[in-house]
């Protein structure tokens, strides 16, 4: 069965509407979440590199961290620089190849992280926990990865 010029034009409206509601999700989380590394003298990339390496304990290459972050080697490179002048990470040398550098959290990273990723964590937690059951977390988790895995 062949769709209408209006089936077809609501289809791709809903496909933009779908699009645009991901997008003012992720800058309202933002907003919200921003107060909790912003008290912590973070920006948001940064806490990204501190949140992915705080569930990372054994650390990350600097290039692992740039396709899990899908960031440019530049992005990386800069935010990782501000974080070693925090003392939040350090970079290591692997001796089986030199030219690869390990990003791992400092003893002071490791207790910012401790603070900073389970108050996120709640927030977001509490805040979904009130607007959607458990069978709709999984769904919406489900449906977010295999957008993001085809986009």
């Amino acid at each position: 069965m062949e769709l209408s010029k209006n089936q077809v034009r609501r289809k791709k409206s809903d496909s933009l509407l779908a699009f645009t509601n991901i997008s003012r999700i992720e800058a309202a989380m933002q907003v919200r979440l921003s107060r909790y590394y912003q008290k912590f003298n973070l920006t948001l990339p940064q806490f990204e590199i501190i949140g992915l390496l705080w569930v990372n304990p054994e650390g990350l290459s600097q290039k692992e961290l740039t396709e899990r972050l899908q960031w440019t080697k530049g992005n990386t490179s800069g935010v990782l620089v501000r974080l070693v002048e925090k003392e939040f990470v350090s970079r290591e040398i692997l001796q089986e190849d030199k030219r690869v550098h390990r990003v791992i959290l400092t003893h002071k990273g490791r207790n910012l992280a401790d603070k900073i990723v389970p108050l996120i964590e709640n927030e977001i937690s509490n805040k979904l926990d009130s607007m959607l059951s458990v069978r709709e977390r999984r769904m919406l988790k489900e449906i977010l990865i295999k957008t993001f895995e085809n986009i």
